[in-house]
């Protein structure tokens, strides 16, 4: 027995070793990385209706949520702004975006401007089918349009929403709810930084390059088929234009891609009003 004490000695000293350091191992990997926790802040700004969350709702995570055009939605908390005076109302928002603990994208909204809409959507269905110039000097851009598309328009926004033909002959009502309508979007977006112009698409890999409206613009394109959503850019000075169409009725029909395909060839610069 006791020739035997030395080995086992050696073997408990040398199993200690080991597992020393293989916990050490492990609370090196494990040690969280401050660079790695940051958390990234920026400043944007968002077009959408604003809703409550009610009762739900869980500190850190947002009190309201803002609908986007796209039906995409933000987690939104109120920091310089009293969200509850908007409810139900299209809205601009401007704030830091940042994520709440559950990984979502949460806005906290410093300030809010309503937008007012000119309703055009009781207009005859045969006026709807004939174009006419749609001219901005503060954006400093022109195109064709059809007559009869509702306009609302934000510091950086221009949004276009186009009810169907079906819904503008639906009876008494301007428009049928069981027919969504088409948007066109026109962000100006400032690019400070000189970032790629195919990065503003979303997607740069899937985008291509295009010449764009009568002067032969250059700007690119991207497709997401599975949505019917396309998306044009194009560069002015510090700035880049992302003209997004979004059809309400992709699945089924979706008449007014053609539409926005002539806006785009129509699409023009002209020289900004100061």
């Amino acid at each position: 027995m006791k020739r035997f004490l030395p080995v086992f000695v050696l073997f408990l000293v040398l199993f200690s070793g080991y597992v020393f350091y293989t916990q050490r191992g492990n609370l090196s990997t494990s040690t969280p990385n401050p660079a790695q926790e940051e958390e990234e802040i920026k400043d944007v700004r968002e077009v959408g209706i604003i809703s409550s969350l009610g009762n739900i709702t869980v500190p850190g995570s947002g009190t309201h949520l803002l609908t986007k055009i796209d039906k995409t939605t933000i987690l939104l908390t109120g920091l310089g702004a009293n969200l509850d005076e908007y409810l139900q109302k299209n809205v601009e928002i401007e704030g830091r975006l940042s994520q709440s603990p559950s990984g979502k994208q949460l806005i906290q909204v410093l300030r809010v401007t309503p937008i007012e809409a000119t309703s055009t959507t009781t207009i005859d269905p045969k006026e709807a089918q004939k174009w006419e110039t749609f001219k901005d000097e503060s954006f400093g851009m022109t195109f064709q349009q059809r007559h009869g598309w509702d306009i609302a328009k934000t510091t950086n926004t221009v949004t276009f929403t186009i009810p169907s033909l079906s819904a503008l002959s639906c009876g008494d009502q301007p428009i049928c709810p069981a027919v969504p309508s088409s948007i066109i979007k026109i962000e100006r977006v400032s690019n400070s930084d000189n970032a790629s112009l195919a990065s503003f698409t979303g997607d740069e890999k899937t985008s291509t390059k295009n010449l764009i409206g009568p002067h032969k613009l250059v700007g690119y394109k991207r497709t997401q088929a599975d949505k019917g959503i396309i998306t044009f850019v194009v560069a002015r000075e510090k700035y880049v234009f992302v003209l997004t169409y979004t059809p309400g009725n992709f699945k089924t029909y979706d008449p007014s891609t053609n539409d926005f395909f002539s806006l785009i060839a129509s699409f023009d610069f002209i020289p900004v009003k100061k």
